[in-house]
């Protein structure tokens, strides 16, 4: 099997090849799904492929293995959602694992009697890489703490440093402290939002076509006792309500409203303070969206 020029199709390279086969033969069209390549006798484990549906509807693979005795264990699924789901998918790097006693049952394409054992798996699957992605979304603000524990430290030490070479710095350390510590806690809020947004589409999105598979049984009830606690959304403003706070101490403390030097350095500050406010709005008012939903999901 080659294309056009003579080229063979590549190992490892499904996608691409189908994509370059539909191109170059008209009436075939890519089908995409997941296809076997694990089997741990529990469980199968599934990941992303695709193959031709030729003009007489038979599907085939062109892909070559790089060895073709494992083709006949092979089983592929047609991926149920679109194609726009699926790429999302497989750039996510995901793999589905099948836990069943009978793989053929779990295998079956579209139209089968038992299609929602797979669909569920995928659905899964997308929201177990979801909150893997959030995790990595906590660590990296694990990281942006120790930063500012760091900066602020350095702060301290370059403040007694030149206090004792009877340098007068200090106005730059201070306010220079304001904005570095500002854009610190705006990266914060901006994890803080990715974090929120895959929830919003855990529940928004996910759960009403999980709701549908599992027969409207209750699931996923961490965010609707969330949502119960009406004092949970002071918690997004703390960051920035202490900042903000730290400006205006700062502010009297140093006359800035009545030396013109101070105050520049407090002018300079204030723009990043309007835009610390409006994303903390927005992280807020993101977590009320996807907490109404779980409220009444």
């Amino acid at each position: 099997m080659s294309f056009a020029d003579g080229e063979t199709p590549k190992c490892s390279e499904c996608h691409s090849n189908v994509d370059r086969w539909v191109r170059e033969n008209p009436g075939a069209t890519a089908v995409r799904g997941w296809v076997t390549y694990l089997d741990f006798q529990v469980s199968t484990r599934l990941t992303a492929h695709s193959v031709v549906r030729g003009v007489d509807g038979q599907l085939f693979d062109i892909t070559p293995l790089g060895d073709e005795r494992d083709r006949a264990g092979m089983r592929f699924v047609p991926h149920l959602g679109s194609d726009e789901e699926f790429l999302s998918m497989k750039e996510s790097r995901i793999f589905i694992d099948c836990m069943s006693a009978h793989e053929s049952e779990q295998l079956e394409p579209r139209g089968s009697r038992d299609v929602n054992g797979p669909l569920l798996q995928l659905h899964i699957a997308e929201y177990t890489a979801l909150t893997t992605r959030n995790n990595n979304w906590v660590t990296i603000q694990i990281g942006i703490w120790s930063v500012m524990t760091l900066y602020i430290t350095a702060a301290i030490g370059a403040w007694a440093y030149f206090s004792q070479l009877k340098l007068d710095y200090g106005i730059y350390i201070v306010w220079g402290s304001g904005i570095v510590l500002q854009l610190i806690v705006l990266v914060l809020y901006l994890t803080l939002g990715e974090i929120y947004i895959n929830v919003y589409y855990i529940e928004e999105k996910l759960r009403p076509l999980l709701s549908d598979l599992v027969d409207g049984k209750p699931f996923w009830g961490y965010e609707a006792f969330l949502a119960k606690d009406s004092k949970r959304e002071l918690m997004d403003w703390a960051s920035t309500s202490v900042v903000l706070a730290a400006l205006l101490v700062t502010a009297l403390i140093r006359h800035a409203f009545t030396i013109e030097r101070e105050f520049v350095g407090l002018l300079v500050n204030v723009p990043l303070s309007a835009l610390l406010v409006r994303r903390t709005w927005k992280t807020a008012k993101l977590r009320r969206r996807f907490q109404k939903t779980a409220a009444t999901g």
